[in-house]
């Protein structure tokens, strides 16, 4: 209810994006003087987003074949060791850069779509909300942020996703191996695969819970750091620090992401399989159950996810740094920070 709320606030209200304010009226775009989020910010964090997302998720294209195996096969492929041992008996080593292109050009425009939108949001609603609002209800703006620019981006991305998802757990001779043969495969027979949109709800189920919660928590060990492990303010620490921290944020919050959005991601990939080319995904969880949606793959996934969002975000902000914008997150630490000196000189 609040998410729907702040959006049509949002959509009537666009001209807070983009728009002059009265000299000495809040903005939440120059929170930070020496980095305003004009028009130049939003582009360089939308970039960023689309080089980092498409270069680290297609790193990670291995496991991300052997984990969605896992869970389309999980009488076959049952552990991380085992599953590497059964994929390539199979196929040869060829097998581990399955899905490669598919995830490289799926991932760099999401990425785009993601981080450039998120920042555009994200200050936009809190500029609706007002500074008090914002100041006293940060994590429900950055929920929502984080969810409305990833129902943006997750339209972009189900069709790739789907491919790419097809590709990886298809056995030898059952699906093309090359992201454009397996699109127009799709294509061609979308009466039967219901492409491009088949898998659009498990896929908005994955995405939007786990951006939420990847954007959510990131910014929110970031500030506890700042606040509650380390002394100084943010900018006293060197940007090696500063990127330290970035990584250590990012690893926890992408452990928590793949907890939340795992039943998702298992329905996606078990729903590429031909046998259940025909059944509801109300009809896969009833026949998997869900502890195995929650379970198989799991551990797989999170040190994926894990170590991919930790490296996403240290790459992103080693970005942003070399672009003159500093590194993400410690905006609530600056406005507390803020609002205490505000408190001394009226007490004083």
């Amino acid at each position: 209810y609040s998410f729907c709320t702040l959006l049509v606030l949002f959509i009537s209200n666009m001209g807070t994006v983009v728009g002059n304010f009265p000299d000495g009226c809040w903005n939440s775009r120059y929170l930070d003087p020496t980095v305003p989020h004009d028009a130049q910010y939003y582009l360089t964090c939308a970039v960023g987003g689309g080089l980092i997302g498409g270069v680290s998720h297609s790193l990670f294209t291995p496991l991300d074949m052997l984990k969605c195996r896992m869970q389309a096969h999980p009488e076959k492929y049952t552990t991380l060791r085992t599953s590497m041992r059964a994929a390539v008996v199979g196929e040869s080593s060829n097998v581990f850069v399955k899905g490669f292109t598919s995830i490289f050009v799926a991932y760099s425009t999401h990425g785009l779509l993601r981080f450039g939108l998120y920042e555009i949001f994200k200050d936009a609603l809190m500029n609706v909300a007002g500074e008090d609002y914002s100041s006293k209800n940060t994590g429900l703006l950055r929920l929502s942020a984080g969810a409305a620019s990833e129902v943006v981006s997750s339209l972009v991305l189900c069709p790739m996703e789907i491919v790419k998802a097809k590709i990886q757990v298809s056995e030898p001779g059952r699906f093309p191996s090359k992201f454009g043969a397996g699109w127009w495969n799709l294509v061609a027979h979308s009466s039967n695969t219901v492409f491009p949109f088949g898998s659009l709800l498990p896929v908005l189920l994955r995405q939007v819970t786990c951006t939420m919660s990847q954007f959510f928590f990131f910014e929110t060990f970031v500030d506890l750091f700042y606040q509650r492990l380390l002394e100084s303010p943010k900018d006293s620490y060197s940007v090696f620090s500063q990127l330290t921290v970035t990584f250590a944020s990012g690893y926890l919050s992408g452990i928590l992401c793949a907890l939340v959005s795992h039943p998702a991601d298992t329905l996606i990939s078990v729903g590429a399989l031909d046998e259940n080319r025909a059944k509801t995904f109300l009809q896969l969880i009833k026949e998997i159950g869900f502890k195995q949606l929650a379970t198989n793959g799991i551990r797989t996934r999170m040190f994926t996810l894990g170590t991919l969002t930790g490296m996403q975000w240290w790459m992103f902000d080693m970005f942003r740094s070399s672009q003159g914008l500093g590194t993400s997150g410690g905006d609530l630490v600056a406005r507390s920070q803020d609002q205490r000196d505000r408190n001394e000189i009226i007490a004083w």
